[in-house]
């Protein structure tokens, strides 16, 4: 007898009667966030980011809940039904399948969540500067990190490094070593045209992006695995796999 396996869905409606509670702020990570299907939720902060509301109401089509979910941190607000009320959950790990069914809406969460990421890093860095443009002391932290990558015999994420290092600091301290590490390579100085669009393929031990580069982008898995290391005291350190749904690089959108 030939079995089958039946995916489940992608959502699920979930209801909630006038008054409850549906999350409660700085309770632990959620797995899903909510779109509103039918009714009102009110959203209610006590920590409120610099431009963020301290209340407000939500209606069908909004959403909610998505900081914890996507980010799994805890939870950001506090949201009660002001009415009888219908919401979509979805799971974080089945965000993938929504950009393939739904583009638009995927995006704009996406958008969203970009945003609030940022006005949350604001209110918590205490001042300190943060933005897309990485410090020069950073960017030349480039060319060290290629060195130690070189000396562990890594050669392809130490291209990825003098190239990167040479785009960002074509002037730097480190400019004649990093071109004559490369030529001694073989490889080209300039790294390959960035991938644009909202697919991108990468092959296996391809490295994406590295710590103190700026970086303006967001990634979500749809397919395979991907790496999170760093590097401590020279070693390469694994943090991290990820899989299919995780997100990655919002950090840098900080």
């Amino acid at each position: 007898m030939q079995s089958m396996t039946v995916k489940e869905p992608l959502f699920k409606l979930v209801r909630f009667p006038q008054g409850s509670y549906i999350t409660l702020e700085g309770e632990k990570r959620s797995t899903s966030f909510f779109i509103i299907k039918e009714g009102k939720i009110s959203l209610k902060r006590d920590f409120v980011p610099p431009g963020g509301k301290k209340a407000e109401t939500l209606g069908m089509g909004d959403f909610f809940g998505v900081i914890s979910a996507m980010s799994q941190y805890p939870q950001v607000e506090s949201a009660i039904a002001l009415t009888n009320s219908v919401l979509i959950s979805i799971t974080y790990n089945r965000f993938s399948e929504l950009i393939q069914k739904n583009t638009p809406l995927a995006l704009k969460i996406i958008r969203y969540f970009s945003k609030m990421l940022r006005e949350f890093n604001v209110a918590t860095s205490q001042g300190a500067k943060t933005g897309f443009i990485s410090s020069a002391s950073d960017l030349s932290l480039l060319f060290s990190m290629a060195e130690n990558y070189f000396q562990m015999g890594n050669i392809e994420y130490s291209i990825y490094l003098y190239q990167s290092y040479l785009r960002y600091m074509p002037t730097g301290e480190y400019r004649n070593e990093a071109i004559k590490k490369l030529k001694e390579l073989g490889a080209a100085l300039t790294p390959p045209p960035e991938q644009q669009g909202l697919n991108r393929h990468y092959s296996g031990s391809q490295m994406i992006f590295s710590e103190n580069e700026p970086g303006n982008d967001m990634f979500i898995i749809q397919r395979g695995k991907i790496k999170i290391s760093k590097l401590i005291d020279g070693v390469d350190v694994t943090l991290a796999i990820l899989n299919q749904g995780d997100i990655f690089g919002e950090m840098a959108l900080l």
